[in-house]
């Protein structure tokens, strides 16, 4: 089995995971459990763009709240993504989307052009031959650069600290759920899980902030 079919089965059980790990703990979202080596920034933890939160289980946030497409600007969609790593390492980045039709993207990251990915369509769990956008059928797909996985800089280290991931389209984007940014270098011992904060909580329906928000009201951070 070559690498992009093997890698394209093995993103099939990881998101069935990914899924299982998303409930409520009071009215704080709790994902699965992550390696130590990894960071996973939820899809609502937007720094930038033209996107909006959706956290309406009627809609497209049955199994968590999605980044989703705003109005439209001249250049198209993008949403762009805040993290810090805790070493220098080669990084692979994974993304998490819903999408009932195929809306590939273009990855940057710090303005550089690491690759594409979401482009395939996601079904829905109740019924799989059904393509949906809503976060109960979403997928994980590693950002692939001319055929392969792409390491998130093409041929140098990423260097300790604040980088951004920006996803680009000239049509709307796919939904966002969570992306995941791994390396085989090891974090540091005690490293902690770094905390997201919901960009614009006032836009979001009073009755769909309990996913976002903590039981002492403060903005909902990954564990």
């Amino acid at each position: 089995m070559n690498t992009r079919k093997f890698e394209r089965r093995r993103r099939g059980l990881t998101v069935a995971a990914f899924v299982v790990g998303l409930i409520f703990c009071g009215v704080v979202l709790c994902p699965g459990p992550t390696d130590a080596d990894s960071i996973v920034v939820p899809g609502w933890a937007y720094s930038g763009g033209n996107v909006r939160i959706d956290a309406d289980p009627a809609k497209f946030a049955d199994a968590g709240p999605v980044a989703v497409s705003g109005d439209a600007e001249r250049w198209g969609w993008t949403v762009e993504y805040d993290f810090e790593v805790p070493v220098e390492g080669k990084y692979t980045l994974q993304i998490c989307y819903a999408s009932a039709v195929a809306r590939p993207v273009n990855v940057r990251l710090d303005s550089k052009w690491v690759g594409t990915a979401c482009d395939r369509v996601t079904f829905g769990s109740k019924d799989p031959d059904s393509p949906t956008s809503n976060s109960s059928g979403a997928t994980w797909d590693p950002v692939y650069r001319w055929g392969k996985v792409a390491t998130i800089w093409h041929k140098s280290l990423l260097s300790k600290g604040k980088h951004t991931v920006k996803l680009t389209r000239r049509q709307p984007l796919p939904n966002v759920v969570a992306l995941r940014i791994e390396t085989d270098a090891k974090f540091p011992e005690g490293w902690q899980h770094p905390q997201f904060k919901v960009r614009d909580i006032n836009s979001i329906p009073k009755k769909h902030r309990a996913a976002l928000l903590s039981s002492d009201n403060l903005l909902a951070a990954l564990p």
